[in-house]
């Protein structure tokens, strides 16, 4: 039973909307029907002329047309209407519709050809014949043409806004600035001062270079709304374009007598100060306009981008970056932009945990921008936290599973936390999306090494002569497929020859010279040994990693008091390596 009730229900449903259908290109035809009767009624003795057998293959013409029109088959509609225009020759409804249909079909000279008969044959002026001519002429560029038609519709109907509008603007088009302004004091002068008109206006007469009559427009748009300060201050940026800074600073403290908060205001008066060399008063009001979380976001970071540069100059230029920083985000507490501003505060000020916080705080409000992703993993490298790498990685995986270079990230990470199936996981999952050469031997070198660690060394060599089949000259694999070598304390000689091989590609690779100094400590040549990872230390500065193996060289040497005094270094650099520690220990 229930199925036969769908089916009687679907099929109500589709008559209703077959007779909906109708109804609207029916509704569409009438509304045609009326214009094109009010249109004929216009001309009565060309109407009388006319018999009845001829307006009836008319109007069966016309109908179909127009419901052909309606159904958007317009090659079908235009010789309907033509059928049309034959029975009843010159008809400016039927040459109007031609004019829309070949419009509305693109082609344009068509459509232009038709819409000039329309005006042309109509003996009464018709905004709708003149509008769509107009139109038409400036979507072929014709500018001086739609500007002539408009301005012919300013004088035919003076009482409405758009014409005085449009002719102003096609004759902008027209690269006739001086012409258009007396259109739009036209308007203003019979409708009164409107604020996107007087705006238009003020441009204008600024490009012209007329700067106090685009002073006196927005003058006349701010005396029209004396209790609106947002129009006082756009007449004080007129007078400060206009470089009448008197005024200027004149208006902005009416506004701050109004509203003493106004932000706006303040902005204003802090940029008229700074001209005027008063950096201090300039600050108190820069940092009022600041507080008012009516000013938009994207206006105050504009300002506070000058001030990244401060924040190292001196303890006073801190203060105040800071201090902007704060009021940012109390004003837009639920802005992430906000937080994220507050950020590369903390961070130019290398103030790296803090940063940190204030940027994660952001991306809980807002997540999107891998961008933004990417300097949270730049403060936890600075920090040298491989944990935080790990878990801040990780999240962001969760949001963008087609970034290669976010795999590449989280295996290293993972790598370096000692989570080396994880690494391995993530590395391979990062592969089956890499499509760059640059990105495959990243994943790869993650690879070998973290089967390495596993003690599979089969797969780890695997997954390192992979890589250097994806490029035999590049330093970065063989430095690093060395000091695997190195570290497992197998085929020296093939190491030493590889980093040698890295080494003449980047010679002043510090990392290189380390892994060069390993590999000779592991073939016993200690001399040789302490010169490179000495050397290396000058080229990357001091490096905990790098003064481990120092350490390690002097205790081959019997130069244990040298090889405490390395290992104390390291402490220093990474207070948390165990194997610096137990070294440490051992040696008393």
């Amino acid at each position: 039973m229930s199925i036969h009730n769908n089916r009687l229900n679907l099929a109500v449903s589709n008559y209703w909307m077959k007779i909906l259908r109708y109804l609207q290109i029916l509704t569409l035809i009438l509304a045609l029907s009326f214009s094109s009767c009010k249109l004929h009624k216009n001309s009565i003795g060309k109407e009388a002329k006319v018999s009845y057998n001829t307006r009836k293959i008319y109007n069966q013409h016309y109908y179909e047309a127009a419901k052909l029109k309606v159904l958007g088959d317009y090659v079908a509609a235009a010789k309907e209407f033509n059928q049309a225009l034959a029975a009843i020759p010159n008809d400016h409804e039927v040459i109007y519709q031609l004019a829309n249909i070949y419009f509305k079909d693109k082609k344009l000279d068509e459509a232009i050809h038709w819409a000039e008969l329309a005006v042309k044959n109509n003996p009464i002026y018709n905004y709708w014949y003149y509008g769509q001519l107009g139109q038409m002429y400036s979507t072929a560029k014709m500018y001086d043409k739609s500007a002539a038609i408009f301005s012919q519709m300013v004088e035919k109907e003076t009482d409405r806004k758009s014409n005085y509008e449009e002719a102003g603007n096609q004759l902008l088009n027209a690269k006739k600035p001086k012409e258009a302004t007396k259109y739009f004091e036209k308007y203003i002068f019979k409708f009164g001062a409107e604020e996107n008109i007087c705006r238009k206006l003020e441009a204008l007469y600024f490009d012209i270079n007329q700067p106090n009559d685009g002073v006196r427009i927005i003058r006349k748009l701010s005396d029209t709304y004396p209790s609106d300060v947002k129009f006082l201050g756009l007449l004080a940026e007129s007078y400060t374009k206009a470089n009448r800074i008197g005024d200027a600073k004149a208006t902005y403290s009416k506004m701050l007598e109004l509203d003493e908060n106004n932000g706006y205001a303040s902005f204003g008066m802090a940029d008229i100060l700074r001209r005027e060399g008063k950096n201090d008063e300039s600050f108190v009001y820069l940092s009022k306009g600041f507080a008012d979380k009516r000013v938009n976001i994207q206006h105050k970071l504009k300002v506070i981008s000058s001030y990244y540069f401060l924040v190292t100059k001196d303890e006073k230029s801190k203060a105040q970056a800071f201090e902007l920083s704060e009021k940012l985000l109390q004003a837009h507490p639920d802005d992430a932009t906000a937080y994220q501003v507050y950020s590369d505060m903390l961070l130019a000020a290398e103030m790296l945990p803090e940063s940190r916080i204030y940027m994660k705080k952001g991306l809980a409000i807002d997540g999107k921008d891998y961008r933004v992703w990417q300097k949270l993993f730049g403060i936890d490298i600075k920090l040298n936290n491989n944990q935080f790498l790990f878990e801040d990685s990780k999240a962001a995986l969760e949001l963008f599973t087609t970034q290669p270079g976010l795999f590449i990230i989280h295996s290293q990470a993972a790598l370096r936390i000692g989570e080396y199936d994880k690494a391995i996981e993530t590395a391979s999952q990062g592969l089956d999306i890499s499509f760059k050469s640059d990105e495959k031997i990243q994943l790869y070198l993650t690879l070998g090494d973290a089967w390495s660690e596993k003690k599979n060394f089969e797969k780890s060599d695997e997954y390192f002569e992979k890589a250097l089949e994806s490029d035999q000259q590049n330093a970065m694999i063989l430095n690093d497929y060395a000091y695997n070598l190195f570290k497992r304390n197998t085929k020296l000689q093939k190491a030493e020859e590889m980093v040698l091989k890295a080494m003449a590609l980047e010679p002043d690779n510090g990392s290189y010279a380390d892994t060069y100094g390993c590999v000779l400590m592991a073939l016993g040549k200690l001399t040789e040994a302490e010169t490179w990872i000495k050397k290396s230390l000058e080229l990357e500065g001091e490096n905990a990693e790098v003064l481990e193996h120092l350490g390690d060289v002097y205790v081959k040497q019997g130069k244990n008091n040298l090889a405490i005094e390395a290992y104390k270094k390291a402490l220093i650099k990474d207070p948390g390596n165990k194997s610096v520690t137990t070294k440490l220990t051992k040696l008393g």
